[in-house]
């Protein structure tokens, strides 16, 4: 394996002369056309990740839509700054092997609205891949770091993209059943309509790990919190359960729900008939306060029978720097009691070893 950091210009004429480069790691900025023709004809090359400190690789290519290689190429890690070449990068990859694409995204300061064109773009490149097992969208760690909450200070606020347009951006995906992995990352919270979510159960059966939420804690707030008229259509936790048992390879999970146990008794019944317990080990729940006319033992007890094997809980909500004339803070504060008294509770229920089909241990929670 060739590593390189802080990678030179003038180095890259040595990097050319490598002939038989399995594994390729470089921090840099700059990818120019005479190396990465090097690169993309080598027939050993199996891993490649140029990775950039901040923004994405520059990177300029002539014809490269004409030209395809990469033939070995399992795996793949590289920093793409909205709008920038690199997408390009993906086009020229003609390997039957890819199983493993890594994408820092850095879009970090433009418009919420391009965020969605930007990952439009990503996904449509990722699905002409043969047979890819995992795709990671994340930030740049130093854009993470400027989103993440601290305890001294709120950071940047979390976009909201449309719901109707986080639907289309993952349609795309639906076509790669061979993902056991999808992770998008980044500063969007995606609200994913109840009918999309169970979809994706469908088409994507082997999955293992699916994250929706960014990777750290960032101020946000759901789309009706920002406009009371806005359609507010994402999955109650009953649809979760649906989900999970549906994927029955499914251990970690993060994504955006609603505080209900269910919308509609008579459907989750009936679906309920013929499940079977979800083998999630890690759930992180991006949520609102739990539903106020439901006692926190059904919370409790739906968390113990449908996710008997959990071990890892946390609870995010919706944060926003505090306004002195609002009642904001007083509600947040309430929903953080009401949730840590439901993980209390499943806690117990585990280490005692209530539930049907529950087994023994502790749970490790959180609620932010």
């Amino acid at each position: 394996m060739a590593r390189f950091e802080a990678l030179a210009p003038h180095v890259l004429p040595s990097l050319r002369a490598m002939h038989s480069l399995e594994a390729l790691w470089v921090k840099s900025a700059l990818l120019d056309q005479k190396t990465f023709t090097h690169l993309k004809a080598l027939s050993s090359l199996t891993s490649l990740a140029w990775e950039a400190d901040w923004g994405g690789v520059w990177f300029a290519p002539r014809a490269v839509t004409h030209t395809r290689g990469f033939a070995r190429l399992r795996q793949l890690s590289i920093s793409i700054e909205h709008g920038s070449g690199p997408l390009l990068l993906l086009r020229c990859i003609d390997s039957l092997f890819l199983r493993d694409v890594n994408i820092y995204l850095e879009y970090l300061y433009m418009e919420p609205g391009t965020a969605g064109h930007c990952l439009q773009m990503l996904f449509r490149e990722a699905e002409k891949f043969h047979s890819p097992e995992r795709i990671t969208v994340v930030l740049g760690e130093a854009q993470e770091r400027r989103i993440n909450i601290s305890d001294a200070t709120p950071a940047a606020f979390v976009h909201q993209l449309n719901g109707d347009v986080q639907c289309i951006l993952l349609q795309p995906i639906l076509s790669i059943t061979t993902l056991r992995v999808l992770e998008v990352g980044i500063n969007v919270v995606f609200e994913v309509a109840p009918e999309s979510l169970l979809e994706l159960a469908d088409k994507l059966p082997h999955l293992e790990s699916l994250r929706l939420t960014p990777s750290l804690r960032g101020g946000f707030a759901f789309a009706r919190d920002k406009d009371p008229e806005a359609r507010f259509h994402i999955p109650d936790l009953a649809t979760l359960a649906l989900f999970s048992q549906r994927c029955t390879n499914l251990v970690k999970l993060s994504l955006a729900v609603q505080g209900l146990l269910f919308t509609d008794a008579h459907r989750w019944a009936a679906e309920m008939v013929h499940s079977r317990s979800a083998r999630i080990r890690t759930l992180k729940l991006w949520t609102t306060a739990p539903a106020g006319d439901t006692p926190d033992e059904d919370f409790v007890q739906f968390f113990v029978d449908s996710f008997p094997a959990l071990e890892e809980l946390c609870v995010v909500l919706p944060f926003r720097p505090a306004d002195p004339l609002s009642r904001e803070p007083i509600a947040r504060e309430k929903a953080c009691s009401r949730w840590e008294c439901v993980a209390r509770g499943v806690t117990l229920s585990k280490s005692t070893g209530m539930g049907e089909d529950c087994a023994m241990g502790s749970v490790e929670w959180r609620v932010v």
